[in-house]
């Protein structure tokens, strides 16, 4: 072969003439930290007809409906987690149908390595996904992490209904857990 033809082969093999084109468009990075419900289902579009299948008890979404005192409930999930994928949905549907305004949802997404976001991992004590971590009034009441016991609103009714003893809400643990409110849920 002549060094004119191999000179022009690797000048062509050097423009990517040849190849398949590479696609330019990359999807968007994953989101960490606090994130919108839109973005939960912009970047997890599964999540959505998952939503709509869903069936909640109605005993306990009637319960979730009288809600009357100040509750904020914190979610970390993983979009990559099976079980995220599972109960999030459940517990969006769940939200939007009860359409309490004393009831305040957060989302925080979570890296695959559960180190980000740092300081809300480490501040929350989040070790598995999804944690859904309950306060009224500002204090930790209780968590559904991972799995809940039985459905998701089932467990959160349970939460709800289970006695905070007054020496819990003024503990340094709860004290140092006291969050803002944020956002409601609407569909």
């Amino acid at each position: 072969m002549s060094a004119a033809l191999l000179s022009l082969l690797m000048g062509l093999a050097s423009l990517g003439i040849g190849r398949a084109p590479i696609s330019q468009e990359e999807p968007p990075p994953y989101p960490v930290g606090s994130v919108t419900l839109e973005d939960v289902l912009r970047f997890n579009p599964e999540y959505q007809e998952r939503i709509e299948s869903y069936t909640p008890d109605p005993h306990a979404l009637e319960y979730l409906r009288r809600v009357s005192r100040e509750i904020t409930i914190e979610v970390f999930y993983g979009g990559w987690c099976s079980d995220s994928r599972e109960y999030v949905p459940q517990f969006v549907k769940v939200m939007r149908e009860v359409h309490n305004p004393h009831i305040v949802i957060s989302f925080v997404a979570v890296d695959e390595e559960k180190e980000q976001p740092a300081a809300l991992i480490k501040q929350r004590h989040v070790e598995l996904v999804p944690t859904f971590i309950v306060y009224a009034d500002g204090h930790e009441i209780g968590r559904i992490v991972e799995t809940p016991k039985g459905s998701v609103e089932e467990h959160l009714v349970n939460i709800l209904k289970s006695p905070q003893p007054p020496s819990a809400r003024s503990t340094a643990r709860n004290a140092a857990r006291r969050i803002p409110r944020t956002s409601s849920i609407d569909g």
